[in-house]
């Protein structure tokens, strides 16, 4: 499945309305701040790859808001991986806040409430992967809450690069290719995190006995 949106589509003075409908369908529900002024641009593509989806989301500075409210109705917790690419982001759940610049790629939990901001025109490639999906690779995924991870070498860089790659040829492939690279981004992913020498102890059930700390 392939959703499209761009601000293009609506009247100036509806776009910050359509932006917020359009992120609330590809994500989950939020609330937005946007920023002074009555201009507002911003163009957002989202694929499924079996359970996983990627979308690719570009826009002018805004906050997102994830309140308590808004858990209420949500069944399912998911996970959301972003890779900042023009503009450094900030994110704050739980009592931590991190800054994230391109060259990382941070993990977003659902099931907590959080705020979301870029000051400045950003880039995003975005994962949302369900947490079933997840803990079948990694042992208590929640802990990777607010950790930010090299995406400059090593394992980090292929899972972005493979990200970046499916992005583009996503429209080219049939369902059963997409789910097979959607199961194969989830596997770099957790390479990547194992990786991490923030990572100690055992690998017995990937991260089952880990100890994690933040950046």
């Amino acid at each position: 499945m392939r959703a499209s949106y761009s601000t293009d589509q609506a009247a100036p003075a509806q776009r910050r309305q359509f932006w917020q409908d359009a992120v609330s369908k590809t994500y989950f529900p939020l609330d937005l701040r946007f920023g002074a002024g009555t201009e507002f641009n911003g163009s957002l593509g989202a694929w499924s790859l079996g359970p996983v989806a990627v979308s690719r989301n570009v826009s002018d500075g805004l906050l997102y808001r994830r309140h308590q409210r808004h858990l209420v109705a949500e069944r399912e917790e998911c996970y959301l991986i972003t890779v900042p690419e023009l503009a450094e982001i900030r994110f704050e759940q739980d009592g931590r806040q991190v800054h994230c610049r391109p060259g990382s790629f941070l993990i977003e939990r659902s099931h907590l409430p959080y705020e979301f901001s870029h000051r400045d025109p950003a880039a995003l490639w975005v994962m949302k992967v369900p947490s079933a999906v997840l803990r079948a690779h990694i042992a208590r995924p929640e802990r990777l809450a607010t950790l930010q991870f090299d995406a400059t070498r090593a394992v980090g860089a292929l899972f972005v690069d493979m990200l970046r790659l499916t992005g583009a040829r996503i429209d080219e492939m049939d369902e059963p290719a997409r789910a097979l690279m959607g199961k194969q981004l989830v596997d770099l992913l957790a390479m990547a995190i194992e990786a991490d020498e923030r990572v100690l102890g055992g690998h017995s059930s990937r991260l089952r006995n880990a100890h994690l700390h933040p950046c």
